[in-house]
């Protein structure tokens, strides 16, 4: 899901777009490199501009995988106030004053990046392809249900994650839990997010009444699927370096 919706939010200049399989090939390398640098998204770096060199187009690669970002961001954001609408426990104050800064400064990208005026004076080549999404019915939405589709599939997995190691979880904490966990792991300071992760979800989970131990048994589960995708872009990354071609 991803890939597609990387590929439905691209504006290539190239003659054809690449197909599906080259979106996915670099996001299995994104997701492996992911592992070896800082923050949830090194790999964003990677795969976006591994992908617009080979369809030359590097500005628009960076501009479309960083509106994917944006559009998860603020799916993510909208499912965290449905959920909190429905929550009636207290909650960290600074967990409400993050989520709501972040919404506030999503909230006036978009009035900027959708507005009127424009940006003669930056010159940089993904800022000038990234307002080549003004186009926002045409070209923005069609990321949408993607990124809708993903946050639905993420929020799941979690979901029967717990319910694997026989947690009776609902689904409003994890509807609301799973938005501030996945955006602390994009901060940078540490690989893939390991250790933020499982702080923020015992220090979040347990406000539901659950403890540390069922928290942390149903967090490990995710680190297996990650580590397969990662080492499926691995062993991906390490094929098409030796120069053969993927079937």
């Amino acid at each position: 899901m991803q890939a597609w919706r990387w590929r439905q939010t691209t504006l290539s200049s190239a003659e054809e777009m690449p197909p599906l399989k080259e979106f996915l090939y670099h996001t299995s390398v994104g997701y492996f490199f992911n592992l070896l640098l800082p923050s949830g998204m090194g790999g964003d770096a990677v795969k976006s501009i591994s992908l617009g060199r080979a369809m030359k187009d590097v500005g628009g690669s960076i501009a479309s995988v960083f509106m994917s970002r944006v559009m998860g961001i603020t799916t993510m954001l909208i499912c965290y106030w449905i959920a909190l609408y429905w929550w009636d426990s207290p909650l960290p104050r600074a967990m409400h004053l993050g989520m709501g800064a972040l919404s506030l400064a999503t909230l006036v990208g978009w009035v900027g990046f959708l507005g009127p005026w424009q940006f003669r004076r930056i010159q940089c080549a993904w800022f000038r392809r990234l307002m080549d999404f003004r186009n926002f019915l045409k070209v923005g939405g069609r990321g949408w249900w993607e990124s809708i589709i993903i946050q639905v599939l993420t929020m799941a997995q979690q979901w029967i994650f717990f319910r694997c190691v026989g947690v009776p979880m609902p689904w409003i904490p994890v509807i609301l839990f799973i938005p501030p966990i996945t955006l602390l792991t994009m901060i940078p300071v540490s690989l893939f997010g390991i250790g933020v992760r499982e702080w923020a979800t015992v220090h979040l989970f347990t406000l539901a009444g659950f403890s540390a131990a069922e928290c942390l048994s149903a967090s490990g589960p995710a680190y297996l699927l990650v580590f397969i995708q990662a080492l499926g872009g691995g062993l991906w990354l390490a094929y098409r370096s030796f120069g053969l071609p993927v079937r």
